[in-house]
């Protein structure tokens, strides 16, 4: 009976859809171990883990965005915008704890910008986002005149320091949206409705369901995430510069999303996919650096992890079609 159990875990384990980038990651892993003795080390870890984190929230958010077949382009100049507008009111004397409600309302508020333009307007989300982009850098480097934010107080530097190692503020953080986010997709009915939305919108629209609501709250939630994001970026580079700031953001954190599982058309994704996504893109970057390889690698290999999520992504679809 033990035995059965047993077999039957672990033919359920290896038949997880997140299995292959698990599998993958683990392979470069120890890839790496072999290239560069450093990489492996606890020390080492507890580096990628921290470095992942302002890219991993901002994936969660580009995960559920994409499960209903929206993009959203605007992450990074969403993000710098929040960050500076962190560092401006941390400069200017407020409390902390104020500091981090006002921001993550504004990171809510600019997400609710963009799902109000693409419901209200019915315009691609691609397009409204490529515009907000735009727009939300502008006014970063305005409001900045593209000066660098700095001398934060040592409150806010707390929020994204790295001491404590694995048990550091960003990385807690990180692990308990990530946990949450989880549960949310499995358990609550507004995680089956992203399912449903991103599935079929028509059918959607014909159960009765309110799909641009649901579109505007996905779109807030990404905010939310993009204001603790640029919080933390702040925080735990000590400095931001309102042009330069996750300049490549959308599509690291798209990348995490595709590679983890999640489907460019929509209907489908995985939190534990996009996580292990992340990780993968976090340790390419991390082993290149330990064996001294050209940073320009990093966007070449980059690329092609997401062109091949893409092409498994069409895979797949042409398969559930019945197509061979």
């Amino acid at each position: 009976m033990r035995l059965d159990r047993r077999d039957s875990l672990l033919h359920s384990a290896l038949g997880r859809k997140e299995m292959p980038i698990i599998l993958f990651t683990v392979l470069v892993y120890a890839g790496f171990s072999v290239m560069a003795p450093n990489f492996s080390t606890l020390n080492n870890a507890a580096v990628i883990a921290q470095q992942i984190t302002i890219n991993g929230i901002v994936a969660l958010g580009m995960t559920i965005v994409i499960m209903i077949g929206g993009m959203d382009l605007s992450v990074g100049s969403l993000l710098s915008l929040c960050g500076v507008l962190a560092g401006m009111m941390d400069n200017a004397g407020l409390p902390v704890p104020v500091t981090v409600v006002l921001t993550l309302l504004a990171g809510t508020a600019l997400g609710a910008v963009n799902g109000l333009l693409i419901v209200k307007l019915h315009i691609p989300d691609i397009i409204v986002t490529l515009a907000t982009m735009n727009i939300f850098r502008g006014i970063a480097v305005m409001i900045t005149r593209s000066q660098w934010i700095t001398d934060f107080s040592s409150g806010f530097l707390r929020i994204g320091s790295g001491k404590g190692g694995f048990f550091s503020v960003p990385i807690l953080l990180y692990v308990l949206l990530a946990v949450v986010f989880a549960a949310g997709l499995k358990w609550l009915p507004f995680g089956r409705l992203l399912y449903a939305v991103g599935g079929n919108r028509e059918a959607a629209s014909l159960m009765g369901l309110d799909v641009a609501r649901v579109k505007v709250k996905v779109y807030m939630i990404d905010g939310f995430l993009l204001g603790l994001a640029g919080l933390l970026f702040a925080s735990m580079f000590g400095s931001i510069q309102a042009a330069t700031a996750a300049t490549s953001m959308q599509f690291q954190t798209m990348g995490s999303a595709l590679i983890g599982g999640a489907n460019i058309f929509g209907g489908g994704g995985s939190v534990l996919g996009t996580v292990f996504g992340t990780i993968l893109l976090g340790m390419i970057k991390n082993g290149l650096v330990q064996i001294h390889a050209s940073e320009y690698w990093l966007d070449f290999i980059t690329g092609t992890v997401i062109l091949l999520a893409l092409m498994v992504n069409l895979i797949q679809i042409h398969r559930k079609k019945g197509g061979v």
